[in-house]
């Protein structure tokens, strides 16, 4: 079933909190392919939880392009930091994931990364809270 679409930064912030849980689900399964699975690689998920959290098919035509969006995305974007900033990485794949499939326009996309790099990991942040 889908989820509602967030109407809010504060919504999408939550939700993509939330998403990044949902991919953490996938670390016990990574052990079994041999390999570990860090919250630094999450970002390379956070493109199947977008249609998985959106009702869309995880697989075909359309799952695919919005995975290499995303993670095209993500190369554009490295400079930002990403590599040091786990959360941020998984936001910005999620929030293009959501680009990609035109669920979002690349305004309100811009707009809810810059809410996302203010509040990600300061003072008072939804990701604070979380751990509390």
């Amino acid at each position: 079933m889908a989820r509602p679409l967030p109407k809010t930064h504060g919504q999408w912030l939550k939700e993509i909190l939330l998403a990044m849980t949902d991919a953490r689900g996938a670390k016990p399964f990574a052990g079994l392919t041999g390999t570990t699975l860090t919250d630094a690689d999450l970002f390379h998920l956070a493109p199947l939880v977008c249609p998985k959290f959106r009702g869309r098919k995880l697989a075909g035509p359309e799952a695919d392009r919005v995975t290499k969006g995303a993670l095209a995305h993500y190369v554009v974007n490295t400079e930002k930091g990403l590599t040091s900033n786990p959360k941020l990485a998984f936001a910005l794949c999620y929030v293009a994931a959501h680009l990609v499939l035109g669920l979002v326009d690349a305004q309100a996309a811009a707009e809810i990364m810059g809410y996302g790099e203010e509040h990600v990991d300061g003072p008072g942040s939804a990701s604070e809270q979380e751990s509390e």
